[in-house]
């Protein structure tokens, strides 16, 4: 055998070895590459009732007379009932805020033979806001008594009480652990209903909180939520 037919024996069989190696290596790769690409895509829900921390109640008051100086004086006398009402019920000089009064003409918009007897009239609102809800709702559940003191109340009496909650970032932190911990306990589902097992996480996403009443008939109990969106990694079990 000559010389370069012997080099070029060793030269193919170089060749075909480098080509399985290459080969091997390709088939490596798909496989770690399909393995990294299984995944379960979970969610999880965390939910928590609190109490609201702060009340708002607007207490709106209206007077009429014949002129806007009239109407402004008996303004002024339903103002000082209420601010004396809920003194009483406990609530600082601070907490209370006032609007502007709102003065109509009541003969500029009458159509008709018969006037109204008072041509004026006015509205304005007390809006108390307080970090002690519960006893801004016992106090709005005794409006009557501004009633029977004379306070003409206007088409806003009666209305609910606004309750906030204000304290989302102290409860942020466990929230997301719940929410985290049962997308964690979903994934467990199902790589147990199709035989694998879950890694490490690929990718998560945190929703948005949402702060809603728990119902209509108790606004001062919130309902927390959160809603946590997590990719886990899956391997053959």
């Amino acid at each position: 055998m000559s010389q370069d037919r012997s080099s070029s024996i060793t030269l193919a069989a170089a060749l075909v070895a480098a080509a399985l190696i290459v080969g091997i290596a390709l088939n490596m790769a798909v496989d770690r590459f399909r393995a990294v690409e299984r995944y379960v895509s979970v969610r999880g829900l965390a939910e928590l009732e609190v109490p609201a921390d702060v009340a708002v109640w607007p207490v709106t008051y209206a007077a009429a007379g014949a002129t806007p100086a009239e109407v402004q004086a008996r303004l002024d006398e339903a103002e000082g009932v209420i601010r004396a009402f809920l003194t009483r019920a406990g609530f600082a000089a601070e907490d209370i805020g006032k609007s502007p009064p709102r003065l109509t003409d009541m003969h500029a918009h009458h159509y008709g033979d018969r006037a109204p007897p008072e041509r004026f009239r006015a509205e304005s609102t007390l809006t108390l806001r307080s970090q002690q809800p519960e006893r801004v709702r016992e106090a709005a559940q005794r409006a009557d008594e501004l009633v029977a003191a004379g306070v003409v109340l206007a088409t806003q009496w009666g209305a609910p009480v606004q309750y906030l909650f204000t304290g989302l970032n102290d409860i942020k932190p466990v929230m997301i652990a719940a929410a985290t911990r049962d997308a964690q306990a979903a994934a467990d589902k199902f790589a147990e209903d199709s035989g694998g097992k879950v890694g490490g996480i690929r990718r998560g996403s945190q929703g948005y909180f949402s702060i809603e009443d728990r119902d209509a008939w108790t606004p001062e109990i919130k309902r927390v939520r959160v809603v946590t969106s997590v990719d886990y990694f899956l391997s053959d079990g």
